[in-house]
């Protein structure tokens, strides 16, 4: 999240949750449930992080 300006930080935030639910409501559903956190829903989260940085304005 390095490339993300800080005053666009809230912005990216609340359009990465829509992305996230729209996109991977499984996984989101997942972690909230369970709290789990290991490093294939990382990866996949990481992922689904670099997507929405490619496709998404905020």
């Amino acid at each position: 999240m390095d490339d993300v300006e800080v005053e666009k930080i809230g912005s990216f935030e609340e359009a990465l949750h829509g992305y996230f639910t729209s996109e991977k409501a499984d996984l989101e559903k997942s972690i909230n449930d369970t709290g789990d956190w290991n490093d294939d829903i990382e990866k996949q989260f990481t992922e689904v992080v670099e997507q929405f940085k490619k496709t998404q304005t905020f």
